[in-house]
């Protein structure tokens, strides 16, 4: 994963001031950022993006210090503890030579020891319990979960070899790497229906376009964690924040233009891609039972975050997703989901009705979208044109590397799909299967018959079908299936064939 640095010991004060100088010496690479509006050119933007990023690697590297850790490394462990260990070393030497020159132990050498031995142990202990409380102490609620994995052990072993159709099985880091790349970066299918972009001129129905904010950045920047994984320049959130605290003018204005110009530096574009095992799958030599996470650069995510987060309050102001979407919204979950079926079902069974539900799994939803028919969808929705002008370049000429057993691959390009870690990713998902849940309430409110003796037809509270009897309800859930299969194989992408 390259050189990383061990933050936790570096100051802020020392971390800012290295970063000053940094942006002293490229002072000329900032200068039009600020005082040339936007007439500044996509090399403009990438030489400023360039320059920045290379400011924080460099202070980074002169402040911070290296981290080395091996596979028996502690996080409670301090000077304290080593201190304490050498001291063992030492009482333990010191025995071992008495023995050795008079023939015999020494009684007082032996109780030295013991004693070292024994506070050693006790001060691991005390340390060990120490970090724990604090670590709860200081936790914030999205951090519980993640406390329920010390007590599982890390994946030691290597991945399996990765089977590969018509080759013999990839063993090597290389064709490993190339393995996952193959299946999960593919190019998507080809769709029988063009989409045609309009990407000049500005729509009649087109949302008014703003500019960014100091506001918004400060509000995107606050919203992260210390703890995410950093891209491939290894600068954190920590990072980002100690720089927006110097340098807020230049950062703001960076972000700004770059959306007002609908462009995504190319800096900004390169990624590591760490294949994570899914869970819960019978074979890991199958490269589908991994998932490539994109680790992008985190300067590069805060502007993506104001995106998604524009993208998400036009969602919901304007009504552009179906009310049956839950990912990818600002206050939603796969909970508040699993929460709205079962009440509807509940609420069936109080009128004497059953459900009957269509559920399937789309393949590879991030990897396989069509990039035309996503911008194509943003701008019938209304996106402001910069914005689909901005997304559009975010998802051209990305380069990954694919990351495994810890070992990183070469940067190749990556031509399919949505990055998954990008904070982008969620709510274009959500615009991309807009069109599907359109097509299936319609669908359902076509085959939904109220149970009443009137005959009217009840509008469906989702994409469902009640009844007084589940056996007719077996030709309605096929005429969704085959509604929902047509519509993905013309505009869309492939089901999961697994069961």
């Amino acid at each position: 994963m390259g050189i990383r640095y061990n933050m936790k010991e570096v100051k802020p004060k020392d971390w800012i001031e290295a970063f000053n100088k940094e942006i002293e010496q490229r002072k000329d690479k900032f200068k039009l950022l600020i005082e040339d509006g936007y007439n500044l050119t996509h090399h403009d933007l990438d030489a400023a993006a360039d320059a920045l990023t290379d400011s924080m690697k460099e202070a980074t590297a002169k402040v911070a210090p290296i981290r080395n850790p091996c596979a028996r490394s502690k996080p409670w462990w301090d000077g304290s503890c080593a201190t304490a260990l050498n001291r063992v070393q030492q009482a333990e030497r010191a025995k071992r030579s008495h023995r050795m020159e008079n023939g015999f132990a020494s009684e007082w050498l032996e109780k030295c020891a013991k004693h070292e031995q024994n506070h050693f142990h006790r001060l691991t202990k005390w340390k060990k319990q120490e970090w724990a409380v604090k670590m709860v102490e200081e936790a914030h609620p999205e951090d519980m979960y993640s406390f329920r994995k010390w007590s599982k052990g890390g994946r030691q072993y290597p991945m399996p070899a990765i089977d590969r159709p018509g080759q013999a099985p990839a063993t090597t880091h290389a064709e490993k790497c190339k393995a996952l790349r193959d299946e999960l970066y593919q190019p998507p299918p080809e769709l029988p229906d063009e989409f045609p972009v309009n990407l000049t001129d500005t729509l009649p129905g087109d949302i008014p376009f703003q500019d960014i904010t100091d506001t918004e950045v400060a509000e995107a920047i606050a919203d992260t964690s210390n703890t995410s994984a950093p891209g491939f320049s290894q600068q954190s959130y920590r990072q980002v924040k100690w720089a927006f605290q110097s340098q807020r003018d230049i950062m703001t204005a960076l972000y700004r233009q770059c959306l007002h110009t609908g462009y995504h530096p190319v800096t900004w574009r390169k990624a590591i891609a760490v294949a994570l095992r899914k869970p819960r799958k019978p074979d890991y030599s199958k490269p589908r039972a991994y998932r490539l996470i994109t680790l992008l650069e985190c300067l590069g995510k805060i502007l993506e975050k104001i995106v998604a987060r524009r993208l998400q309050y036009m969602a919901s102001v304007h009504d552009l997703i179906p009310a049956q979407q839950f990912g990818g919204r600002t206050g939603l979950s796969t909970t508040d989901a699993i929460l709205s079926f079962v009440n509807d079902v509940q609420a069936a069974w109080n009128r004497d009705m059953v459900t009957s539900a269509l559920t399937f799994d789309i393949k590879g939803f991030f990897d396989f979208v069509n990039h035309d028919r996503l911008l194509s969808e943003l701008r019938r929705k209304g996106i402001p044109l910069q914005m689909v002008k901005f997304i559009k370049n975010f998802l051209t000429d990305r380069k990954a590397a694919v990351c495994v057993d810890g070992i990183i691959s070469t940067l190749e390009d990556v031509t399919n799909g949505t990055p998954q870690g990008s904070p982008l990713s969620p709510i274009l998902s959500a615009f991309y299967a807009a069109e599907l849940l359109e097509t299936l309430e319609c669908k359902s409110q076509e085959l939904q018959k109220a149970p009443g003796s009137d005959g009217e037809k009840t509008p469906p509270p989702n994409l469902f079908i009640q009844g007084p009897v589940p056996k007719p309800h077996a030709y309605d859930v096929q005429e969704l299936c085959s509604a929902s299969y047509d519509l993905c194989k013309r505009r869309m992408v492939d089901w999961e064939e697994e069961p």
